[in-house]
This record gives structure tokens, sequence and C-alpha cells, in this order.
């Protein structure tokens, strides 16, 4: 009997070092993902931060070209008016042309 017992005592040790290493293995695992997890982490943190400072820029570009648009559309309207100028000056020096003949 006391070998029987002795045998059923060895089994169920050799099934707890079983599930010990299997056990083991599995906290590895886990350690694993764990180690993986928190770099995804990193890498998205970096990533969002690189999002923010690329929107900030062009945030920028947009304010920038819409304040060039203002300054193309004045120098428009001052070419207009210069050309207004131009013609009226033109005429007057034909009138003037006239005057003189």
């Amino acid at each position: 009997m006391d070998d029987k017992i002795l045998e059923l005592l060895q089994q169920m040790n050799s099934k707890m070092d079983n599930l010990t290493d299997k056990v083991d293995r599995l906290e590895i695992k886990v350690d694993t993902i764990d180690v993986q997890q928190k770099e995804n982490t990193q890498i998205l943190r970096a990533l969002e931060s690189a999002k923010d400072v690329h929107f900030a820029k062009l945030d920028k570009i947009e304010n920038d070209v819409a304040h060039l648009n203002g300054e193309v559309k004045n120098i428009r309207v001052n070419l207009n008016a210069v050309e207004g100028i131009t013609a009226k000056n033109w005429n007057d020096i034909i009138d003037m042309k006239k005057l003189m003949q």
C-alpha cells in the first residue's frame, strides 16, 4: 500500500512539475506581451505628439495663406488704382499735346 501511495505521490509531483512549467511559460508570455504593450503605448504617444505638431504647422500654413491672400487682394486693388491714375495721366498728356499744337 505504501508503494501505491508513493507512486501516486510521484505522479502528482510530476503533474505539479508540468503545471509549474506551463505556468512559468505563461508568465514569460505575459511578460513579453506586457513589454510589447508598453512599447506600443510609447510609439502611439510619439505618433500622437507628431500629429499634434503637424496639425500646428498646418494651422500656421493656413493662417499664412490667408494672410498672403489678403495681401494679394490689396495689391490688386492698388494696381487697379495705379492703372486708373496712369490712364488719366495719359489722357492729360494727350490733352496737353493738343493744346501745344
